[in-house]
């Protein structure tokens, strides 16, 4: 698996032709050409999933006001490094299984890797 590549970064989806594609990556954008096209679109975007009430409670103390302001600043920061890319910047990029476990991995009686099924959600990335 390790070895398939697509052109662009984006979701991966089949064509009515049977060929396979990339397409945009919803409430992402693209599909993007780049790396730093990516980290650009995806930093914007970025939200962490915690409320800070929440992580105040859990953390309180000197640090919380620290740790709040790395939280904050991780998009602006991932968007400032994304131009540092260049040596991988550009494709082809390898394909990424959301949910390669062993319920989607199916293997003969010597373990080996007969196929990898389940490809729903399947993306392109950096």
């Amino acid at each position: 698996m390790t070895a398939l590549r697509m052109p662009k970064i984006g979701r991966v989806f089949r064509s009515s032709d049977g060929t396979y594609d990339v397409g945009p990556i919803p409430d992402l954008g693209g599909p993007f050409e780049t790396a730093t096209e990516f980290f650009k679109a995806w930093a914007a975007q970025a939200k962490f999933p915690t409320l800070e009430e929440t992580i105040r409670k859990m953390i309180g103390g000197d640090v919380v006001e620290e740790v709040l302001s790395s939280i904050r600043s991780f998009p602006t920061r991932i968007q400032s490094l994304a131009g540092l890319l260049s040596a991988h910047d550009t494709g082809p990029f390898p394909i990424y299984h959301p949910d390669l476990f062993q319920h989607n991995v199916i293997v003969d009686d010597d373990f080996d890797v007969l196929a990898v099924i389940n490809w729903q959600g399947t993306y392109t990335v950096p």
